[in-house]
């Protein structure tokens, strides 16, 4: 049976009195389980994973530094990122191009003030609407990120 040290969970040589890593003496009768390690990799995998789902929702040119952010936090805090709600860009853009004359893209987004200006303009005489179809997009992504760094700060 290998018997572990309690002060910082390394593996012990039978029978040595004291632990050649920290330097903790060893208690004989008292068998220590085997520690849980979180490995590095573990974690990779899984914000690597999550950034795969979604890496299309949110600004490319803020993916690395988010995967830093990710790598450094706790597993309770990536536990949380699975009840953060990202909104898919191509569905804003589908919607855009069939409501955002009414400004619903706009509503859907959370850009209540925008919103009604689409919705009384009727989407600027068409121009703001016609803007909109290739902004949309962006702006879906950047609301994501907000929405992503509101949960990360909570």
């Amino acid at each position: 049976m290998i018997v572990y040290c309690k002060n910082c969970g390394s593996a012990l040589e039978a029978g040595a009195n004291f632990c050649m890593k920290c330097g903790a003496k060893v208690v004989q009768d008292a068998a220590v389980p085997a520690p849980v390690v979180n490995y590095d990799s573990q974690r990779e995998s899984r914000v690597r994973c999550w950034l795969a789902a979604n890496a299309s929702k949110l600004p490319e040119n803020q993916l690395p530094i988010l995967k830093d952010r990710l790598m450094a936090m706790s597993d309770a805090e990536l536990d949380r990122l699975t009840y953060v709600n990202l909104t898919d860009p191509l569905l804003m853009l589908v919607i855009s191009i069939c409501f955002g004359v009414l400004g619903i893209d706009r509503f859907v987004l959370g850009d209540i003030g925008l919103g009604v200006g689409k919705l009384i303009t009727c989407g600027g005489i068409y121009i703001w609407w016609i803007v909109d179809l290739f902004y949309i997009m962006d702006a879906t992504r950047e609301k994501n990120l907000q929405r992503l760094n509101t949960a990360l700060l909570y």
